[in-house]
């Protein structure tokens, strides 16, 4: 039966990694380099068993600067939903700075911009809880177009060079 219980596991972190790796390729590596054309967007939807007394991780790697994340989770009871970086995944369940931390109990939608470039992970707990949970989860990230760059201000704001400013009463 431990045997069974392992294959398990190894089975699921292999559908769990197969999809991450695809949400990050179809979100960068398939999106042309140049940002002027507009956003570019993936979505990615699964269901994850967690045991009561566990916790899951999905692992993101390598997502850009201010990509915004928007994502939906329906558990089966409640579950508290967390959105690391790789260092507060470390640290894990005593993250120092999460990026999202929510409590859920049947459905919960939240949406961030992420502040840093690099590997984050969406952590699914239910250590608390006795009962297993399924959850579903949809997730959808996409990137913007570059920030408009520093325009010099327009000429109605500039005053004209021998114009004084009323007096101050």
């Amino acid at each position: 039966m431990h045997t069974a219980n392992r294959t398990m596991r190894s089975c699921w972190d292999i559908r769990r990694a197969a999809n991450a790796a695809f949400l990050t390729w179809v979100l960068f590596a398939a999106a042309p380099l140049s940002l002027e054309r507009g956003p570019y967007a993936a979505e990615f939807a699964t269901s994850v068993e967690i045991p009561g007394g566990q916790f899951r991780r999905l692992r993101m790697p390598n997502l850009p600067k201010d990509v915004v994340m928007e994502v939906v989770v329906q558990p089966t009871g409640q579950v508290v939903v967390s959105l690391l970086n790789e260092q507060d995944a470390l640290h894990f369940p005593k993250a120092l700075d999460p990026v999202f931390v929510g409590s859920v109990d049947h459905r919960f939608s939240f949406s961030v911009t992420i502040p840093a470039a690099g590997t984050y992970f969406l952590v699914l707990d239910n250590r608390e809880g006795v009962e297993p949970r399924k959850v579903r989860l949809a997730i959808r990230a996409e990137r913007g177009a570059p920030a408009p760059s520093a325009r010099p201000p327009s000429p109605s704001a500039v005053p004209p060079s021998g114009a004084t400013r009323p007096d101050r009463l």
